[in-house]
């Protein structure tokens, strides 16, 4: 349980780090955080947090500040809420925020006074009127051209575009990086991820902020929790291996990974992951948003394909779309550095777990501008149409602290993923063989 402090009492960032338990509820949860010299009690907020509890539980005991403001690009909200949280604040000496993270929250600064948070709603029309016109145009061409297997090839590859492309642009709207009202952002979010991908808004939310705000970091960060499958880094599948823990063959991932994750992410876990999540979590928005978006599809394929015919169309898109997903996706962090939590300041935990790609006109549109990661990850809230504009600012702050800038070329970047999975795979089976002898034929246990 929460301990409740004066509110003017001061604390140490000692003391609030004893506040760092979440729980399954509200009651069984002790959670307090620091934001611009502050301490409040988040226990029971976290619980009603859009982002999720656990992106908040992730800050807990701690100084927040630069997260905050890093995924609020409009504090009024934020500040109101946290107005009642209060019950402290921090001691002179702990009051004073690190060089690094100070210098992150001026060049964010810097950026709000230049007007660089703000969206471009023509450039972002643009963006939408593009993926309006490959939704079309798929279903154009099997109009026009019937349903051999040639144009029913290429209208699931231009179909394919549009929904990958339509993935890039809800992405900015989950990020509050369009509109200057946080709530207009999640309006239009929920109709371009529900209504023209058939995405959950909530779901999205619960498992990319957790992300955003931990890359790469064990136990935190969604994409890199798949051990049963997978081990990533250079920790885990030391661990893993000394513990004789999971059931593949993780020597061979990097052969298995283009039979499992390219193909099957999409048309299976993702499709999986959402209908748990919406029918658990009561999300009958969601799910309307979703059923409009079936039925817009299917009132569209049908009468071309038959019923059952679109629904294997259906699933022929999304595979082809899981392959573009994951390509792009796992490129920028797969690679890199995966380990558990250990609280760096925000910029090094961003820059170490990602890495971009050179940014030249084809990239940013195959990727959404994801070929500018790093700075996505550094400031989240941008819009990705601005990202060109502080590459220079995000370098020369890596270079001032030591960190890691690492771009490297497209194709570069795809071998590399395969590279790290073999890489991985030989240190578990290393590490299997020293302690526990062949890692051959062995039956091991799953936890």
């Amino acid at each position: 349980m929460s301990v409740v402090a004066t509110q003017e009492q001061e604390l140490t960032l000692e003391e609030v780090a004893k506040h760092a338990h979440i729980g399954r509820d509200a009651k069984s949860s002790d959670l307090w955080l620091c934001y611009e010299g502050y301490v409040y009690d988040v226990s029971s907020w976290a619980f009603s947090h859009p982002g999720g509890r656990h992106i908040v539980a992730g800050w807990a005991g701690r100084d927040a500040t630069v997260a905050i403001k890093s995924f609020h690009p409009n504090m009024t909200e934020p500040k109101r809420i946290m107005k009642s949280l209060r019950v402290g604040k921090l001691c002179a000496k702990d009051s004073v925020l690190p060089e690094i993270d100070e210098d992150v929250l001026n060049l964010r600064q810097k950026y709000l006074q230049h007007g660089l948070y703000k969206g471009n709603k023509l450039w972002f029309f643009a963006q939408f009127a593009h993926i309006l016109f490959l939704d079309v145009m798929s279903w154009v061409i099997m109009y026009n051209f019937g349903t051999g297997w040639l144009s029913y090839i290429a209208a699931g590859c231009v179909l394919a575009a549009g929904q990958a492309q339509a993935g890039w642009l809800q992405h900015d709207f989950g990020h509050l990086s369009v509109f200057s009202n946080p709530q207009t952002n999640r309006w239009v979010h929920q109709i371009v991820v529900g209504v023209m991908k058939g995405a959950s808004k909530t779901w999205w939310d619960w498992r990319h902020l957790r992300h955003h705000s931990h890359p790469n970091v064990v136990g935190r960060d969604p994409d890199v929790d798949m051990p049963q499958v997978f081990l990533l880094g250079d920790k885990v599948p030391v661990s893993w291996a000394k513990k004789k823990k999971g059931v593949m063959p993780y020597d061979q991932q990097h052969k298995y990974w283009f039979l499992i994750m390219p193909p099957l992410l999409i048309p299976t876990f993702f499709h999986y992951q959402i209908l748990h999540y919406i029918i658990m979590k009561r999300e009958w928005v969601d799910a309307l948003a979703i059923a409009t978006f079936l039925f817009i599809f299917h009132w569209a394929f049908i009468p071309l394909l038959g019923g059952s015919g679109a629904v294997i169309f259906y699933f022929f898109v999304r595979f082809l779309e899981s392959h573009w997903f994951v390509w792009i996706t796992q490129m920028n962090h797969l690679p890199m550095e995966v380990d558990v939590d250990k609280q760096r300041p925000w910029l090094a935990m961003q820059t170490i777990g990602t890495c971009n790609v050179t940014p030249t006109l084809f990239n940013n549109w195959v990727s959404g501008h994801l070929s500018s990661q790093i700075e996505h990850h550094v400031f989240p809230t941008l819009p990705r149409h601005n990202y060109h504009l502080v590459r220079d600012d995000v370098k020369d702050l890596c270079q001032k602290h030591n960190l890691p800038y690492v771009e490297k070329g497209l194709w570069q970047a795809f071998a590399d993923i395969v590279w790290s999975l073999r890489d991985s795979g030989a240190l578990w089976k290393k590490t299997y063989e020293e302690t526990h002898g062949s890692a051959t034929g062995k039956t091991l246990k799953v936890h």
